[in-house]
């Protein structure tokens, strides 16, 4: 007998499960939601990530949470240390708000400048580049030019030649492409401005007025045994260090922990009590911009509206580290996300949830998916018949989209249900939605193989037909 009665009954108690467990209001929960726990527990315990730190903050303050592995022998908190990549522009970002703020710039300073001798933007359709436009993401750079690093110590000097010779095809202002070439730029601009290095002015200007003391370029002998050890999924990267030039600090190459960033979203939901409140009400001034998936664009900040409510947000990602922040100036809701992994799942979607979005929580209650080879899938592809009632539904398996694929049809060949299967071995798979799991037994010789299909407590087989 296939699987129909699971399909029928399961899937509605797991609707009705999650409604329940997401029954619980944010802006007022005294501690991170039992069932966001479990999530991130499910997301380490299966095998999806070697460790997550994650933290909310609303109206009774910061809630924290880390589960998993620091190291082979330490586990991580909330002062445990990760490389945050990308969400350093955020700092780059708040230091140049601070010198507008101070009068030493503006947000419309030319790029030009600020340049060298010998380097020039040139102007598009009337247009002047300008360090508000690197800030914003506004300047029409590319993401990254390649092939710098071969430069060696002239590679700077080879940027700025590609900033200047790079054919820009739209005004200045007007449209948002990700760089972090424009905010290298922005940087490498400051730090000639101020004539100063750039790390010195993020420590002096922005990180030490919050008493961000883990937050920095250089680590410590202390921060080094704090640092957690990357992954590329659950792989450790041996000896793994930032490889960030310094060069190119203005777009990645901070070490940040939970708690530290957490000081840095308080700041910004209660300026009242911060140091840095003009320099933050300055960078979440929104600003406009066209064709763009986001709905504005602060300094740094990526910006979306959520029932008329604003969301500031930045993701980053590092070797073998990803990071996630994001705040609600209006709910005063904020979380961190830390993972010292790079994988390619939906854990950003736990802080989307802690955001108050609506969004549920990511599934990691099944064990993460075993990447198989189209080889190895090949042995199981064919058509399957119940070996005590052969006039049963017949199974069947191809190969979609790099997976097993699973059908089921009754005797007319009308198709009754279809999903993939995930491995987790090389002969054994489950499905995500229901609890049936697969084994699948390689036949010496000549025999087709064999399919063992478990439904709750029931064991059900079938033979591959020639």
């Amino acid at each position: 007998m296939p699987v129909r009665s699971p399909w029928i009954f399961v899937l509605p108690l797991l609707v009705l499960i999650s409604a329940c467990q997401d029954r619980y209001d944010l802006n007022t929960v005294e501690s991170l939601p039992e069932p966001v726990k479990a999530n991130v527990r499910d997301a380490v315990d299966n095998g999806y990530r070697p460790g997550i730190s994650v933290a909310l903050i609303n109206q009774h303050g910061a809630h924290y949470f880390s589960y998993g592995r620091l190291s082979v022998d330490k586990h991580l908190d909330p002062q445990s240390l990760f490389a945050v990549g990308s969400l350093t522009k955020l700092f780059n970002a708040s230091l140049f708000a601070e010198r507008v703020l101070r009068g030493e710039l503006k947000l419309e300073t030319p790029v030009n400048a600020l340049l060298p001798e010998g380097f020039r933007v040139p102007d598009v359709a009337g247009t002047t580049m300008t360090l508000r436009h690197l800030a914003t993401h506004t300047a029409g750079l590319p993401r990254d030019f390649a092939g710098l690093e071969a430069h060696g110590d002239n590679a700077p000097t080879r940027f700025l030649e590609q900033v200047a010779s790079f054919p820009y095809q739209t005004p200045f202002g007007q449209h948002y492409q990700y760089s972090n070439a424009g905010m290298t730029l922005l940087a490498l601009l400051l730090e000639r401005h101020s004539g100063q290095p750039f790390p010195q002015l993020i420590a002096e200007r922005v990180t030490a007025p919050l008493a961000m003391a883990d937050t920095g370029y250089q680590l410590s002998p202390a921060q080094q045994q704090a640092l957690a050890t990357p992954h590329h999924d659950m792989t450790p990267i041996a000896g793994a260090q930032l490889s960030t030039p310094t060069w190119r600090y203005g777009a990645g190459g901070l070490y940040s922990s939970t708690a530290d960033l957490v000081r840095w979203l308080q700041a910004h939901l209660h300026p009242e009590s911060s140091p840095m409140a003009d320099v933050f009400a300055l960078t979440m001034q929104p600003f406009p911009i066209a064709d763009s998936e986001q709905q504005g664009t602060g300094l740094g900040w990526k910006i979306r509206w959520h029932q008329q409510q604003p969301i500031y947000y930045h993701g980053g990602e590092a070797v073998g580290y990803q990071a996630f922040v994001g705040f609600n100036p209006q709910s005063k809701l904020a979380v961190v996300l830390l993972s010292n992994a790079v994988a390619e799942d939906e854990l950003q979607q736990v802080a989307l949830h802690l955001l108050g979005t609506g969004l549920p929580l990511p599934d990691f209650s099944q064990p993460k998916p075993v990447s198989l080879a189209p080889e190895v899938l090949q042995r199981y592809v064919g058509t399957y018949l119940n070996d005590d009632d052969p006039q049963d539904n017949r199974l069947r398996f191809s190969i979609r989209e790099g997976k097993l694929f699973y059908q089921e049809l009754n005797q007319d060949g009308e198709r009754i249900r279809e999903t993939f299967v995930y491995a987790k071995s090389a002969s054994e798979f489950y499905f995500k939605e229901i609890p049936v799991e697969l084994r699948f037994m390689t036949a010496d010789g000549n025999q087709p193989p064999r399919l063992q299909l478990q439904s709750n407590d029931q064991v059900y087989r079938y033979s591959r037909q020639p």
